[in-house]
């Protein structure tokens, strides 16, 4: 009740005065009753209870009185009672059972004794869960505990017998996103996740997996959400396969949260109409980058400016490192001013040695400079005797050398090639090969050293191969007809052409 309103209670079924002053007027003839509220406040009546106790607000009162009016009929006792079994098992603060009331006024018109306390037992037992999981779950979603018991098994048996999760993964699961514990079975979350195994043919597996990072999934409309962004965005629009779309989901599920109209379809836009790259394109760019989509389009534009004015690069080559390292789109001006820097200073280029790097190897924008460059930097530079015109001359050849792990390939196939007396510029030849074939070019190349007095041979130095003699039996005219050669020869020929064996030398025409 408002505090400025005469409310008269009576527990004590006796006459009790609650008017503190009375005046009596007539001067406009009628009889006016001045009260000035100064009753004394029962502890049996449930709206003090609620109200000074408990501490609920004006606006929670007034929802109990609407939602839950049975409630302001009961008595304090009886109140205290299903607050203390709440408070108890789920060690919850004052501000939490508030929360709770708040949100679920129709908990106060539960059985403690029936409904409560076995609700919180069923679902410690079923989900082996602690008092704390279960006090941020009730508070999140205070409505779990009006779900009936036969209720919460089903959705527990879903998880446990139709998904294949253990208990410990459905705990997991419940606790990070409780509303599942709210959702219908057999009208919400069975069938999305039946139109993810069978309309979008991604294995069962792989929806467990897509589920634990994104159970907000199995909450989605599938006419409104799951069909408009996986079929008609996804499959008609950038043309990907069930395969597509399950790696994609994979990566980032999240996908799904992001509304469709005001955030992907413009980025899309911009990419196929202003970058002009063609759906497949963007579809590859997704594929890579899932998380394209958390940036903002204005972020977007602003890096691909950046790359364009500031950093001079023409529009091939934006298109290029976009499509090579689209995660370059999501780093700050200063991420990238300090890596162009970084690169500049450390082997020595020009403006336009480092837009040949930068093009050349895309993706050395996004590494990180103190935990990735700079100890391959240092390292190679180590390795070439402190021979930065060398080094310099090898990074312009072959940029993606600084894309390469330092511990699990750079420095081990370098090491082995300096082991056998190769020079370290020759690692652009052997770092791009497999580990079978490094391992025959790296022992071809011992021979040659080995021949060569234990150096390597310097480039430009090797020698000619000795031409094969030319087979007797097909001898060109010098003017190149056919005709002029004897019988004899057009024999041997013919003869030579349907051999298996048969020698051929290439012929160069000039107009």
């Amino acid at each position: 009740y408002p505090d400025d309103s005469l409310a008269l209670f009576n527990s004590g079924g006796e006459d009790e005065q609650f008017l503190s002053s009375e005046s009596l007027s007539n001067a406009d003839g009628n009889l006016t009753l001045a009260v000035t509220p100064t009753m004394t406040e029962q502890p049996d009546i449930a709206y003090f209870y609620l109200k000074n106790k408990i501490g609920l607000s004006d606006e929670t009162m007034w929802m109990i009185t609407f939602e839950a009016g049975t409630v302001l009929g009961l008595t304090a006792k009886n109140l205290d009672w299903k607050v203390s079994v709440l408070r108890r098992n789920m060690k919850l603060s004052d501000d939490d059972i508030r929360e709770i009331i708040s949100k679920y006024p129709a908990i106060l018109q539960k059985s403690a004794d029936k409904k409560l306390a076995p609700t919180i037992l069923l679902l410690v037992r079923a989900l082996d869960l602690s008092k704390a999981e279960l006090r941020s779950m009730v508070v999140k979603y205070p409505c779990i505990m009006g779900y009936s018991s036969k209720n919460l098994l089903r959705k527990v048996e879903f998880f446990t017998s139709t998904m294949g999760y253990s208990v410990d993964e459905t705990r997991k699961l419940v606790v990070n996103e409780p509303r599942l514990m709210c959702a219908a079975v057999e009208t919400g979350m069975w069938p999305r996740m039946g139109f993810l195994c069978r309309e979008m043919a991604i294995p069962i597996e792989n929806v467990r997996k897509i589920v634990q990072k994104n159970p907000k999934i199995l909450l989605c409309s599938i006419e409104n959400n799951l069909k408009e962004k996986l079929i008609s965005f996804l499959v008609m629009r950038l043309r990907m396969d069930s395969a597509h779309v399950g790696k994609l989901l994979l990566a980032f599920p999240q996908f799904v949260d992001y509304n469709l109209d005001d955030t992907i379809l413009p980025i899309a836009v911009f990419f196929m109409t202003d970058l002009e790259f063609s759906p497949t394109e963007f579809r590859s760019i997704l594929l890579k980058w899932p998380r394209l989509i958390t940036n903002s389009l204005r972020k977007i534009k602003h890096v691909v400016g950046f790359l364009r004015f500031e950093f001079n690069l023409d529009a091939s080559q934006v298109k290029r490192v976009i499509f090579q390292s689209p995660p370059t789109l999501g780093l700050s001006d200063d991420n990238l001013t300090a890596t162009i820097r970084f690169l500049r200073e450390t082997f020595r280029l020009d403006d336009d040695d480092a837009r040949k790097v930068v093009v050349g190897m895309p993706t050395l924008l996004a590494c990180a400079i103190d935990s990735n460059l700079r100890p391959k930097a240092e390292y190679l530079l180590e390795a070439f005797d402190n021979d930065e015109k060398e080094l310099k001359a090898v990074i312009l050849k072959q940029p993606s050398l600084l894309g390469y792990s330092l511990k699990k390939r750079l420095q081990p196939r370098l090491e082995s090639l300096t082991a056998i007396g190769g020079h370290p510029r020759s690692i652009t030849i052997g770092i791009t090969m497999t580990e079978a074939n490094f391992q025959t070019w790296l022992n071809e190349k011992a021979i040659k050293i080995a021949e060569n007095g234990g150096v390597e041979p310097p480039r430009g130095t090797r020698k000619k191969r000795t031409p094969r003699p030319r087979s007797s039996a097909i001898v060109l005219a010098s003017d190149g007809r056919e005709d002029e050669l004897s019988s004899g020869q057009k024999e041997a020929s013919a003869l030579d052409k349907s051999s298996p064996e048969r020698k051929s030398r290439v012929v160069h025409w000039k107009r």
